[in-house]
């Protein structure tokens, strides 16, 4: 998992296009989880983004925004891919994996598409999600001591479903 990690920063290394120190965007969202803080640090034009809570036992959700010419275009998302551009995707992000599985079908509450990626059969304790959203291309992880539960799952589309990226 930890490969697949490092593929993803990679990638939205890549498809960032502005390389300076600073992201000139930020996320805002109307409430942040109840007992979980939000921590937001720029790296090479790129924004990534923390919840944490001070109760040991609570999972940790992370993320990324890249704005990205590649994605850039108001119908371009996730939506709008093809079966094989899916499977692109699908081998982008697989990695090393030694299972994984991929979920296109759940949505955020606006009706954004969302790609979930999970390996089946570990208990890594991660759950990938991916969107595409206006030239943005946005993530969100779950990290948790023990298996990733339906419902952390669900905190983390709620989560990528409030976010708003903000120019500063």
């Amino acid at each position: 998992m930890k490969k697949f990690l490092a593929i993803l920063a990679v990638l939205c290394l890549l498809c960032c296009t502005a390389f300076a120190e600073e992201a000139n965007y930020v996320i805002n969202m109307d409430a942040i989880p109840e007992g979980y803080t939000l921590e937001q640090e720029s790296y090479n034009g790129e924004l990534y983004y923390t919840f944490t809570s001070e109760k040991e036992d609570m999972p940790v959700y992370y993320g990324s925004v890249a704005f990205s010419e590649i994605f850039d275009g108001y119908t371009l998302s996730v939506e709008n891919l093809t079966d094989e551009e899916k499977a692109q995707v699908e081998e982008l992000f697989s990695g090393d994996l030694n299972a994984p599985e991929f979920d296109f079908s759940r949505k955020t509450t606006h009706g954004t598409d969302l790609i979930i990626l999970c390996e089946t059969g570990a208990e890594s304790g991660t759950v990938e999600i991916v969107t595409i959203w206006q030239g943005y291309f946005i993530t969100i992880g779950v990290y948790t001591e023990g298996e990733v539960t339906a419902e952390m799952i669900d905190t983390a589309i709620t989560i990528l479903s409030d976010l708003w990226v903000v120019s500063k």
